[in-house]
């Protein structure tokens, strides 16, 4: 059953790895830090479902993208392609979950980015088909570089 789970996870994340947009919110997301090269910079998502997959997805522009995930369910995020997934892990018990990430020490030019978190909950009740239920957070800007 838990390896199961595993590949469905996997199955997900590769999916989700082409998501890009949303407006309906039932999280918030914060971005905090300087940004700076060497610093790390901390994102905190709160108000999520509880014991969840979470994952952040980060994107230079903000824009409206629809998955569809077959009979399992859609997927609205509110950022545009190109993004690239931060993967959390699962929530607490209170829907809460924080990434830390350590930016290079290296000197890069100065990106102002966006980012979005959601969550991922599957459920099977018989007689109906497997469902993923999903909830989006706000859109955080932060930069990065300078």
């Amino acid at each position: 059953m838990r390896r199961s789970l595993l590949v469905f996870a996997g199955i997900l994340a590769v999916a989700l790895l082409t998501v890009s947009a949303s407006s309906q919110t039932c999280s918030k997301l914060t971005a905090t830090g300087t940004g700076k090269p060497g610093t790390e910079l901390t994102f905190a998502l709160t108000g999520a479902d509880k014991e969840a997959l979470a994952v952040i997805m980060v994107s230079p522009k903000v824009g409206k993208t629809v998955l569809k995930i077959g009979p399992l369910g859609t997927l609205t995020l509110g950022l545009a392609k190109p993004t690239i997934p931060i993967f959390i892990g699962k929530t607490d018990e209170k829907g809460n979950a924080k990434a830390i990430v350590k930016l290079p020490q290296w000197n890069f030019p100065q990106i102002a980015l966006n980012a979005q978190a959601f969550t991922a909950v599957f459920s099977l009740k018989p007689p109906g088909p497997p469902k993923l239920t999903f909830c989006t957070s706000n859109v955080a800007k932060f930069t990065i570089g300078g």
